[in-house]
C-alpha cells in the first residue's frame, strides 16, 4: 500500500445548493469498503464553496473523533478542482474565506497523513444523497463507529 501508514480510510464527501440553501454530506469508508462515519447538515448561506470548506472540516473533525489520525491515513475525495486547488495551494485561496481556510489547516494539522483527491460527481453517490438530505434538516447529523 502506498500509504505510510498501516492502513487508508477515504471520506467522500459532497455538497448540494438548491433554492437558496446549501449543505454537505460525507461517508467514511475503511478496509473492504466498510462504513465507518457520516454525517449531514446545513450551511449557512447558499455558496457551494462554503458548503465544501465546511464538508471537509466537518470530516476533519470526525475522523478525529473516531482516534484514528495518528493510526490511519486519511484521503478527502471531493468532485471541486477549485477547492482542491486552494487546499494544495494557500496563495490562490480567496479573502473572503480566510477565516474557514485557516481554521481547516488547523485540523488538517492535527492528522499525521492526509491526501486530497478528485472523485467524479458519479461515482460519488452516497455522499451526494447525505447532502441532499442535508438540505431539509435544521440540525446536523454526525455518526462514527
Amino acid at each position: 500500500m502506498s500509504s505510510i501508514l498501516e492502513h487508508e480510510a477515504h471520506f467522500q464527501i459532497n455538497d448540494m445548493v438548491a433554492n437558496k440553501r446549501a449543505a454537505c454530506g460525507g461517508v467514511l469508508f475503511a478496509k473492504k469498503g466498510e462504513i465507518h462515519a457520516l454525517f449531514l447538515g446545513p450551511v449557512c448561506g447558499e455558496n457551494r464553496f462554503l458548503a465544501e470548506i465546511n464538508a471537509v472540516k466537518m470530516a476533519f473533525e470526525i475522523f478525529k473523533a473516531t482516534g484514528w489520525e495518528n493510526k490511519v491515513s486519511l484521503v478527502i475525495l471531493l468532485d471541486c478542482k477549485i477547492l482542491l486547488n486552494w487546499i494544495e495551494s494557500p496563495m490562490q485561496r480567496p479573502w473572503g474565506l480566510a477565516k474557514e481556510f485557516a481554521t481547516l489547516d488547523v485540523l488538517r494539522n492535527c492528522i499525521a497523513h492526509i491526501q486530497f483527491r478528485q472523485i467524479e460527481r458519479s461515482d460519488n453517490i452516497l455522499a451526494a444523497r447525505l447532502a441532499q438530505d442535508g438540505l431539509s434538516r435544521l440540525n446536523w447529523f454526525k455518526a462514527w463507529w
